[in-house]
């Protein structure tokens, strides 16, 4: 995600998690719930939900895996049949997450292994053409 913190915004959240690094180890240590890290997250990433969310994945990674707008595209189509551009909100994470662990716990497949297959479907489902 390096390359999209060159913008003046992003260089704004990386010194805020940089001066909140003690928050966000105490985060990492205890047992927040998902909502309170994601109002703790919004605070650094004001906009969008996949960087609040990325924050939150770093954090508790084996219990919040990680979301972007293709692994999205790929839930929403495999579930609704539907092709959506990218999440709106964080009950659509809510969503994401407890398909990919039900996926997780009931095939014993890791959440990385995933999140790689979801990746590179909702990569296709973007932009068909591109793969045909």
């Amino acid at each position: 995600m390096g390359h999209h913190f060159k913008s003046k915004n992003n260089q704004i959240a990386l010194k805020l998690m940089e001066e909140k690094k003690e928050i966000i180890i105490n985060f990492r240590r205890s047992k927040p719930s998902l909502n309170d890290l994601h109002n703790f997250s919004k605070k650094i990433f004001r906009n969008g939900i996949v960087y609040s969310v990325f924050l939150i994945h770093i954090c508790k990674p084996e219990k919040y895996p990680i979301f972007d707008q293709h692994v999205f595209r790929s839930f929403i189509f495999i579930t609704k049949k539907e092709i959506v551009k990218q999440p709106t909100d964080i009950k659509d994470y809510h969503k994401y997450k407890d398909f990919v662990l039900s996926i997780s716990r009931k095939y014993k497949i890791d959440l990385r292994n995933i999140d790689k297959g979801l990746m590179s479907f909702g990569q296709f489902l973007a932009n068909p053409q591109k793969f045909l």
